[in-house]
């Protein structure tokens, strides 16, 4: 009897998966690829440790997906009018510079470093003399790697442009309870992200906004959470 439970629950959740892939699902797969590689930089061969990050990673993933919508359940999917009012003004920002290699300072200096060095196994080892200026986190440069690798040194960037729509749908979440026309919603979550440094982080391998969009998933589901709480004490 639990079996077919089991089943009928699964069946469920698969057949509303691909209703519920957003673009934040897409990015948040390499997120959990650069943390689940760390967990492997133990195992020496870089081949086998891939092969484990890969398996590992898209398991958690799948559970992400099949349980997202805990969450979500009550949100309305977002509107044909975003992809056209934010999504495509972004995207054109964004291409406006795809065609030129991002050759900043900071990211020759130390970024690319951090992360070619991290992807490959552990960051620092017992040669190393001076191994780099900052030793930081390279998480965040891994997930920017994951992209350079699978697309290419300039296409790479396309990370970033995917963040900040995710950043768009989430701030498109908190604005619609409060403005309920679509166009007016869509066009204020567009302004509020040109008031940011957008043509200068969109096209380069800084890292500055991958934390952004967690911090408002976490914000988001906290008053969430805080609703369904205080609706309670009120029945």
């Amino acid at each position: 009897m639990s079996v077919e439970i089991f089943r009928a629950l699964l069946s469920q959740k698969l057949k509303s998966f691909p209703r519920r892939l957003e673009i934040g699902d897409v990015v948040i797969l390499l997120y959990i690829t650069a943390f689940v590689r760390q967990w492997f930089w133990i195992v020496n061969q870089n081949s086998l440790a891939w092969i484990l990050t890969f398996l590992v990673s898209v398991s958690i993933w799948a559970i992400h997906l099949l349980y997202k919508d805990r969450h979500d359940r009550d949100d309305e999917p977002m509107p044909r009018r975003f992809w056209l009012v934010v999504a495509l003004p972004l995207f054109v920002i964004y291409a406006l510079r795809v065609a030129f290699p991002d050759t900043s300072f900071d990211v020759l200096d130390y970024r690319l470093i951090n992360s070619e060095r991290a992807l490959r196994g552990l960051p620092f080892t017992g040669a190393d003399f001076f191994p780099t200026r900052f030793p930081f986190n390279p998480a965040p440069d891994m997930v920017t790697g994951i992209s350079r690798h699978l697309l290419g040194y300039r296409l790479g960037t396309i990370v970033n442009y995917l963040v900040v729509v995710w950043v768009a749908t989430l701030l498109l979440r908190f604005l619609r309870p409060y403005i309920k026309n679509v166009w007016l919603a869509c066009t204020g979550v567009l302004l509020l992200l040109l008031t940011e440094h957008l043509i200068f982080i969109i096209n380069n391998y800084m890292v500055d906004l991958l934390a952004l969009p967690l911090l408002l998933e976490a914000t988001r589901i906290a008053l969430i959470a805080d609703e369904k709480h205080t609706s309670q004490n009120s029945i």
